[in-house]
């Protein structure tokens, strides 16, 4: 399909509404990070995607790979499989989900790259009229204008229309879609809509002030401009000054509106985007440094997915560390890190070599392809994509999560799609018929039936947790699901029903030695079956993790007898956290 766009095949019309619908879906206040509804969808759409197009195709386009590389697949395969059955159950929820979706995704992408020549061209088509409306409706609400059915702002933002990781991340990457698809644009009210737009979005991601993205961006945009020239040096000016004004124009509105007017307004004060959160900035470094002291302790992982309460493990090795006792980390904001630490070295290793042998491979076609040639201008654009919104991933990855947001889990299975596409040769399967509908039933079972159990543990987490039934259920169904487990365990205990609460918080504790809020309920399970010692030494336990005075301290001092916490304290116990698990059996 070359030419004039042409209208393209349902199965693309599908991704690309994927696509326009996310940021609608998933940035919302309303749609957090734990809430069922987005996996809910983002399963239920790649679901419906992986059995459209399995049954339509009449052949399979796989990247021909060298013999070194298959093995070294099949070796991350096979060390994911041991570490996930080795930290618990085989299928232990979103982490396995996750990473079966990255796959899929990645094959749908690739099948849509290389039957659709133009399928990135629609895919930015797409982008730029959601992230117009994303970022008219945000700059509308820094302005002040309120709308009573949207949410204005997240975990103290100013004024910004959903969730601010969510909304800059994908703003940053439509940008860069922008630039790479619209910069040969000729029409003067085209290319003045595309300045407008891209001015636009840069000056929302500098109101939403995230560090992470802003700093991913700034990196693309110099790659896009300086080296990849994207933009001509007069429409790059025109850009930064439109992005400036409009950075600045909400407060003066607001100024203005409030001289004439009496009704409140949204307050939206203009900050730097390096001076917010630099409360957590010390916090993510003994992080840091605590993640470094446990992948040296576990080189072979400590499980994927027990990055919560697993990096405690090692913690009492770094003296700065310091563990808020009601509040805990559930990314450590560093995804190079969370790899090493939850995978091991072995498996992080592998990856990264795989990745940089697609890279070299993608370049060296780049390189030999003839310029001036059809297949070199496809490439040019390919590459520029590639370059560019692997900068923001790779700096957002040092400072964020990016691959638990949706739109970057999306972009990252783009990103390797394209690494296939440049790749020198591709293999062709043609299955037959009654083979391929078998195998597409199967798949789709089985990741159905694992996407459902995880669709209720999270529904259970976010509105059922005080029913004994529904959380014994929703635990039953997803085992590693702590936070469901847990709540279950309570529920147990409130309804004297004591043995099926301890054998839930024995199988927390097994998974996560270290998990003190589970710690905490078993002091209160012991404390109603009247269970001194098991309730002393829960307590001693918590009030050693937290390694300061805790809530429980004084109902500790009174449990444990002075003699007790006496000897315990002389002894080297009391430091050395690998001791707990066995001291608390």
């Amino acid at each position: 399909m070359t030419g004039k766009l042409h209208p393209i095949s349902i199965r693309s019309v599908l991704v690309l509404m994927v696509f326009t619908l996310i940021p609608f879906v998933f940035i919302a206040e309303y749609v957090d990070y734990f809430t069922e509804a987005k996996w809910v969808f983002l399963y239920g759409a790649t679901g419906v995607l992986l059995i459209v197009t399995s049954l339509t195709k009449k052949e399979f386009i796989i990247p021909r790979l060298q013999t070194w590389q298959i093995a070294v697949v099949l070796a991350l395969v096979v060390i994911f499989l041991q570490n996930t059955t080795r930290f618990g159950w085989l299928f232990q929820g979103r982490v396995v989900l996750d990473r079966i979706l990255f796959c899929i995704w990645a094959w749908i992408f690739f099948l849509k790259i290389r039957e659709t020549p133009k399928f990135l061209m629609y895919l930015s088509y797409s982008l730029l009229v959601s992230a117009v409306l994303v970022t008219t409706i945000g700059l509308l609400q820094c302005s002040g204008v309120v709308f009573s059915f949207l949410p204005s702002g997240y975990s103290g933002n100013s004024a910004s229309f959903g969730h601010v990781n969510y909304t800059a991340e994908y703003l940053a990457y439509a940008i860069v879609f922008f630039l790479v698809f619209h910069k040969d644009e000729t029409r003067f009210y085209r290319r003045l809509l595309f300045e407008i737009s891209t001015a636009a979005a840069v000056a929302y991601v500098i109101h939403l002030n995230c560090r992470a993205v802003f700093l991913g961006l700034i990196a693309s945009l110099v790659y896009l401009v300086i080296f990849a020239r994207v933009l001509p040096k007069l429409a790059f000016v025109r850009v930064c000054t439109l992005s400036f004004l409009l950075y600045a124009a909400p407060t003066l509105l607001q100024s203005f509106r409030q001289q004439i007017q009496t009704v409140p307004v949204v307050h939206n004060p203009v900050t730097s985007v390096l001076a917010k959160g630099t409360a957590t900035i010390h916090e993510r470094f003994f992080i840091w440094q605590d993640l470094l002291a446990t992948t040296l302790a576990n080189p072979a992982g400590i499980g994927p997915g027990n990055f919560a309460f697993g990096h405690l493990l090692a913690s009492g090795k770094t003296p700065h560390s310091e563990i808020r006792e009601f509040f805990f980390w559930h990314h450590p904001h560093n995804e190079f890190l969370r790899f090493l630490v939850e995978d091991g070295w072995l498996f992080t290793g592998l990856l990264s070599i795989l990745y940089c042998s697609l890279i070299w491979t993608s370049w060296r076609k780049y390189r030999a392809t003839q310029q001036g040639s059809t297949e070199y201008e496809s490439l040019t654009k390919k590459w520029k994509l590639l370059v560019s919104l692997g900068l923001i991933l790779l700096t957002s990855g040092g400072f964020s999560f990016p691959l638990y947001l949706p739109f970057s889990f999306l972009v990252a299975a783009l990103l390797t799609a394209l690494l296939f596409t440049l790749q020198k040769e591709r293999l062709v399967i043609k299955p037959k018929f009654y083979s391929k509908m078998l195998l597409t039933l199967v798949l789709c079972i089985a990741f159905l039936n694992l996407a459902g159990r995880v669709d209720l543990a999270e529904y259970v987490a976010k509105n059922r947790l005080n029913s004994e039934a529904d959380t014994d259920l929703a635990c039953r169904m997803l085992p590693h699901h702590w936070p469901v487990c847990l709540a279950a365990a309570q529920a147990n205990i409130d309804h004297n029903h004591f043995d099926a609460a301890k054998a839930k918080l024995d199988r927390i504790l097994q998974m996560f030695p270290f998990h003190y809020p589970a710690l905490r309920t078993q002091a209160f399970l012991a404390a109603q079956q009247g269970n001194g010692f098991d309730e002393c030494m829960s307590l001693w336990a918590y009030d050693a993790i937290l390694r300061n005075p805790s809530s429980m301290t004084e109902r500790k001092n009174a449990v444990c007898s002075h003699e007790f916490l006496q000897e315990i304290t002389r002894s080297s116990l009391s430091n050395n956290f690998g001791t707990l698990a066995r001291l608390r059996r």
